[in-house]
């Protein structure tokens, strides 16, 4: 080549490592390798792929074993060496009883891995051949590097998972590449550098905490410089954004729980005590000793809160059996909702029967109008029902109410009900029992002898309920359960 002729090597066994030729030559050297009855092969470059099909583990078994006889034979003859230790076995098939067999082949008087889900060319595959384990792979892998910095609070296997994944990505740079990371990672660096002085300065604030020196470790480890700690800058500049945070919002207020018992608090206090010598520390030794007694302590802290919640959610079932059993229905509704907890109520978006989501109230109350129109005014059936007359009429007052029969109405009214329309609550109405007798006995009586209703009564309450929590977006209104309330006598 270009008058230049290349050096002659005799090559006694394998190939040499990075040659160019040397994967061609291999193709060609291998490629009168045995093939096998009902059972195919597949090659890419060195790695080796056989394949059977049967309704039988047992036949399976005796093809790939034969086949792999016949290998060791073609093997000893072209002196190539086979690894056993590098084959792994597998199934494929929707046989749920059998998903726990596995192929038992001996190769070289060596057993075979059987592997559930191998990795072929970079894909890994599982028993049905759903591929749910590779993308699991990758998106553990994608979550991984989108990660967020942990805290300088969060627990030390998450920290160690992280610099851990940071320090392999490291790893995997070329030598001539110039590195830099950027962003946010929880972390505080002080302005001592003793011991770091070669990839920090003195210009950071505060005091060095865990996840500080964490950092400042890795970028020793990788030969780099934090720069934001080189140059001087005004303290206001390094704390712009608390300082503002604070002179805007305040200080953020401690949200203690009302369960948590004196005796916890105490030892969360001791905890963020230990915390601080840990942060502290300089030496290994200490260090651990520190990380020691923190996590008795914090296990400690753990023990507490269970204890004093499992405590309190006991004093609330007790109040709320209490007030089942002296039918005091407001303390019972008050302590369920606390033994609950959080309910977030979510307005769906009302559809028209096309599907179209409906914004503005108007077409909102319009498609009301039309769904109720609809369901109230059905046309007669087609054959009327065939009901027979009763034995014996009922024996019903059709006078107008009495002052005695709304006086026993008013007093079944239940306390601590919220008021409907009108506003007024029941407590009101019980306050001058007499006064209110005789107004609604004057009301009801006119509506009784015209037989009609007050205009204002005439409107009705629409209550949406949704089937499930998990409903899905309606597609029209009647996939709910609508109530339509309307004031008369029940």
């Amino acid at each position: 080549m270009d008058g230049r002729k290349n050096r002659w090597r005799l090559q006694k066994n394998g190939l040499p490592q990075g040659s160019v030729l040397a994967p061609t030559l291999f193709n060609i050297y291998t490629n009168d390798q045995p093939e096998f009855d009902r059972t195919r092969r597949f090659i890419y470059a060195d790695d080796l792929c056989l394949a059977t099909q049967s309704t039988s583990f047992n036949a399976i078994e005796t093809r790939l074993t034969d086949a792999l006889s016949s290998l060791t034979n073609y093997y000893t003859e072209n002196s190539l060496n086979a690894n056993p230790s590098k084959t792994q076995v597998c199934a494929f098939h929707l046989n749920n009883h059998q998903a726990n067999t596995k192929l038992e082949i001996i190769w070289n008087d060596q057993p075979l891995k059987y592997d559930e889900h191998p990795v072929y060319l970079g894909v890994t595959l599982d028993r049905t051949l759903s591929f749910s384990q590779h993308a699991m792979n990758v998106n553990a892998k994608v979550a991984a590097r989108n990660m967020p910095p942990p805290t300088n609070d969060a627990e030390k296997e998450m920290k160690d998972s992280f610099y851990q994944q940071l320090q392999a990505e490291l790893d995997n740079k070329k030598t001539n590449d110039i590195t830099i990371l950027m962003g946010d990672f929880n972390v505080k660096i002080g302005a001592d550098n003793k011991g770091y002085e070669e990839i920090m300065g003195t210009h950071g604030i505060g005091q060095m905490n865990e996840n500080g020196e964490r950092f400042a470790d890795l970028c020793a480890l990788n030969q780099m410089v934090i720069g934001g700690s080189i140059f001087p800058h005004k303290n206001i500049h390094k704390n712009i954004w608390h300082e503002t945070c604070e002179e805007t919002l305040g200080k953020k207020k401690s949200d203690q729980k009302e369960w948590i018992s004196a005796e916890t608090i105490q030892k969360l206090n001791l905890r963020k005590t230990k915390k601080e010598i840990i942060n502290t520390s300089r030496t290994r030794a200490s260090k651990a000793q520190a990380q020691k007694e923190y996590t008795e302590v914090d296990k400690d802290v753990k023990r507490s809160v269970r204890k004093d919640k499992k405590d309190f959610i006991d004093r609330l079932a007790t109040q709320a059996e209490e007030a089942a059993g002296c039918g005091n229905l407001k303390e019972l509704y008050s302590t369920t909702k606390k033994l609950a907890g959080k309910f977030q109520q979510t307005n769906k978006p009302i559809k028209d029967k096309d599907g179209n989501t409906l914004s503005s109230t108007e077409e909102q109350l319009k498609r009301w109008t039309e769904h109720f129109t609809t369901v109230l005014n059905r046309p007669p059936p087609d054959i009327p029902p065939d009901i027979a007359p009763a034995e014996a009429e009922l024996q019903i007052n059709i006078e107008q109410p009495s002052k005695a029969e709304i006086k026993k109405a008013i007093t079944a009214l239940r306390n601590g009900k919220a008021a409907g329309p009108d506003e007024i609550p029941p407590e009101a109405i019980k306050a001058d029992m007499e006064t209110s007798v005789n107004l609604l006995y004057d009301l009801l009586g006119k509506i009784w002898i015209k037989e009609e209703m007050p205009a204002e009564r005439r409107e009705g309450i629409v209550i949406k309920l949704p089937k499930k929590k998990e409903t899905p977006v309606i597609a029209t209104i009647t996939e709910e359960l609508c109530f339509y309330l309307s004031p008369g006598k029940f």
